[in-house]
């Protein structure tokens, strides 16, 4: 610890040196900084400081902008484009906001060169003007992301990597193999290969089936990497000149033909569809190995639901029934996250037939499985008689992020937490409209 605090003072003092434009002060997080925004391309003011703060700087933000306009816009080391965009806020009002976006200009890049920041292969006058890029909003939505993560990463002592697809780091995960999909962003750890896909509302659906199938084709050709992709959509929170209003439709329409694909799918893929303002809490997720789900948290929800009773005033005694009497053949891998019950009411007159799945905010996979029992139980395809599909989520809060594809109707919807009698459980919701749940009492579904 006492190392790490010798380190992190080492890295905040100041070093001078001779640049075209006279002497310059400068310390070696900020020269990190400068050289995350030259593989960057281009960032605003607030995605350099949570990186340079994440890093350890004791500036504050102002004298961070201080130093950015004062020393490095000055020296000629950086240039800015200034941006205006039409944004909403949560309450929906819209208005003009006015931002600067940085880049490293050519005696930038030969600074960082100089000082071994930057190999010397690097053509100091290949940095791309901001003014360059053809969807600003778009790399703004990506970068957004990016550096919030890296910055979690860093605060959070976890190793990460992440890279362009567009550099040799993207191609060596794959042994140099010219691979037919790059997504927008690409994050790293451990055995895990994070895929970000930001979706402005304008991409046609048969292109995003064509993504998902080629990172189908990849996952199969690399099965040692667990690969994650996530779309994530403009919403409110986004940098948006016209609102996509209907993100939320998009959102079930996007889910709605991937589901067609699941089945194509190897076990080593996941695919999320999220909203851009959940994203931030969704990477540290799939940082901390919250998710991809393992089949344990499936368990813990069984256990949970199993215990319940009148104790709790649930007036049913619940046991484990074999799931293979109901479904006959079930989807790959789903047995580890579907489970079915018999509920008989304390009073003896009434027992019913469940069915649990797990659900998981954004999750393809899990929610093409909810889409095969739902099918079933319309057309009376179970085994045995099935009174109630019951989808449930790992918390409240997701369950009520979650955007699902259709309207499901006589299902109940739930939670790990709902279901927890110490966190005032029992609790159960129907789909009411299409993405509102209302809570209902147990067994006055085909009441």
């Amino acid at each position: 610890m006492e190392q790490t605090m010798v380190d992190l003072i080492e890295r905040n003092k100041q070093h001078t040196y001779t640049v075209p434009k006279g002497n310059l002060s400068v310390t070696p997080i900020e020269m990190e900084v400068l050289t995350y925004l030259y593989r960057h391309r281009t960032l605003r003011n607030q995605d350099m400081y949570r990186i340079l703060k994440a890093k350890g700087s004791y500036l504050s933000k102002s004298s961070f902008e201080n130093k950015l306009f004062r020393t490095f816009l000055d020296k000629e080391l950086v240039g800015r484009y200034r941006y205006r965009y039409h944004n909403s806020n949560e309450e929906g009002q819209r208005g003009p906001t006015l931002f600067n976006m940085w880049y490293l200009k050519p005696a930038g890049v030969n600074f960082l060169i100089e000082n071994g920041y930057l190999p010397r292969t690097i053509d100091p006058y290949s940095s791309a003007r901001v003014s360059d890029l053809s969807n600003k909003e778009h790399h703004i939505l990506v970068q957004d992301t990016v550096c919030k993560a890296f910055a979690y990463a860093l605060d959070s002592g976890i190793d990460v990597k992440h890279f362009s697809p567009w550099t040799p780091d993207y191609h060596s995960l794959f042994d140099g193999t010219n691979v037919r999909i790059r997504p927008d962003w690409c994050f790293t750890l451990k055995d895990k290969i994070i895929n970000l896909e930001a979706d402005m509302g304008t991409e046609t659906l048969p292109s995003i089936r064509n993504k998902v199938e080629a990172y189908t084709d990849l996952a199969n050709d690399f099965p040692n990497y667990r690969h994650i992709v996530l779309f994530y959509l403009a919403d409110n929170h986004s940098v948006r000149k016209n609102l996509y209003s209907h993100h939320k439709r998009r959102i079930w329409n996007i889910k709605d033909k991937l589901i067609e694909m699941e089945k194509g799918m190897p076990s080593n893929l996941e695919v999320y569809v999220i909203q851009h303002k959940h994203v931030d809490l969704f990477m540290q997720k799939l940082f901390t190995g919250v998710l991809p789900a393992e089949p344990s948290s499936f368990s813990e929800v069984a256990d949970t639901f199993t215990q319940l009773s009148s104790e709790f005033d649930f007036p049913y005694t619940i046991t484990h029934e074999d799931i293979h009497d109901f479904v006959k053949q079930l989807p790959s891998g789903a047995e580890n996250w579907i489970g079915s019950y018999q509920l008989i009411h304390d009073d003896g007159l009434d027992y019913q037939n469940a069915i649990i799945c797990y659900l998981e905010q954004g999750n393809v996979r899990q929610l093409a499985r909810f889409h095969y029992l739902y099918d079933l139980l319309n057309n009376k395809g179970f085994g045995r008689v099935v009174h109630n599909l019951i989808g449930v989520y790992p918390n409240n809060t997701d369950m009520h992020k979650d955007i699902l594809d259709m309207y499901f109707d006589k299902v109940y919807i739930t939670s790990a937490s709902d279901l927890n009698p110490l966190e005032g459980g029992p609790h159960f919701y129907l789909m009411s409209v299409f993405d509102t749940l209302l809570e209902v009492e147990y067994g006055k579904l085909n009441s």
